[in-house]
């Protein structure tokens, strides 16, 4: 039976589904600045749900697997403002953030080798590439996600953090989501 909760699925026999009960239903467009999340969305942080995957890397912050996502403002490379929570797809979504580092050519390589179908999202953070495809230029996605180049979060199709890396691999990108999706 997929989860009921987030939808995903199938979980396997007494996983008891997400603890995040009624954040499928976070998925309005809307945004909310001041609380930095989607309208309707969980404010909890359902760490240890099947439908996650825990990091045993250093990240400082709430964005947990788990959290439902902290909205930021972005630029895109033609000037427009966007935000966060309106660039996730209803599918799996990676953020990459990208920098003057060469760890970002590796955090690509390992998303377009999966076989699983993902979105990226390619960030500039600050002092990064000003021609990457969204820019983080107040810095707040940076700090909310204690992101640094080539750091990789993976977004569940509920939009809550799956799992994060400073060193994704193919394999560890594809096994989160598997896992997420109940067939790890």
């Amino acid at each position: 039976l997929p989860c009921p909760a987030c939808g995903l699925g199938p979980l396997p026999v007494g996983a008891g589904g997400c603890r995040g009960k009624g954040v499928a239903q976070g998925l309005a467009p809307g945004v909310e600045p001041e609380r930095g999340q989607a309208k309707g969305s969980a404010s909890g942080v359902f760490n240890g749900e099947p439908c996650s995957v825990a990091g045993v890397e250093p990240f400082t912050g709430r964005m947990v697997p788990g959290a439902a996502p902290a909205d930021a403002p972005l630029r895109r490379a033609n000037g427009k403002a966007t935000w966060l929570l309106r660039e996730l797809s209803h599918g799996f979504t990676a953020l990459v953030t990208i920098g003057d580092d060469a760890s970002l050519a590796a955090s690509i390589d390992a998303l377009d080798s999966l076989h699983l179908s993902i979105r990226v999202l390619r960030v500039a953070v600050q002092g990064g590439s000003a021609a990457a495809p969204l820019v983080d230029q107040e810095g707040l996605l940076t700090q909310r996600y204690d992101l640094a180049p080539g750091t990789v979060y993976l977004f569940r199709p509920d939009q809550h953090v799956c799992a994060r890396w400073r060193y994704p691999t193919a394999a560890r990108i594809e096994a989160a989501m598997r896992r997420a999706l109940g067939i790890a």
